[in-house]
């Protein structure tokens, strides 16, 4: 009977508490816009299995992006199609701006311009062990088909 109960809270979507309650495991997400790199990493989580995703939900810089969200990714040139996800290392992981969608080294490499910054940025961290998600950011309700953990990140954002 309890088995049955904790998997009818963990689908329901409208439950707020299931949402917030999920974020109190004690893991903090943090992402900072640098001058030539984008620097993510997690405070509290098992090291070595989560991934990071960003897509952008306005479409002023790329149609918008979503080649980096680890899930619905983007097509190019009409044909080809491409998703990335990034994993983040025990310390954190730095992803330098500016690599090609096709060829990106999504350990390193993040393909959002060098001059950086998305306007209106997404953000997805997902434990691989567990699948358990985290999104936060303009667009995140874009995803919730796909996770309903909408929580508070660290963003620090570039400065002008």
């Amino acid at each position: 009977m309890l088995i049955f109960i904790l998997i009818g809270c963990q689908q329901s979507s409208n439950d707020t508490t299931q949402q917030t309650s999920a974020f109190s495991i004690g893991e903090s997400f943090h992402v900072s816009w640098q001058s030539d790199l984008l620097f993510v990493r997690i405070s509290q989580g098992e090291e070595g299995s989560w991934w990071f995703g960003i897509a952008e939900t306005d479409p002023t810089l790329a149609d918008p992006w979503t080649g980096e969200d680890c899930h619905n990714g983007d097509t190019l040139d009409g044909e080809t199609s491409i998703v990335w996800c990034h994993p983040i290392e025990a310390q954190g992981t730095s992803l330098n701006f500016g690599g090609s969608p096709t060829s990106l080294n999504p350990e390193l490499e993040t393909a959002m311009p060098v001059d950086g910054y998305l306007n209106q940025p997404m953000y997805y961290f997902v434990d691989v062990i567990t699948e358990e998600c985290f999104i936060s950011g303009d667009g995140a309700q874009n995803y919730s088909d796909l996770c309903t953990n909408i929580v508070p990140m660290d963003i620090e954002e570039p400065t002008e």
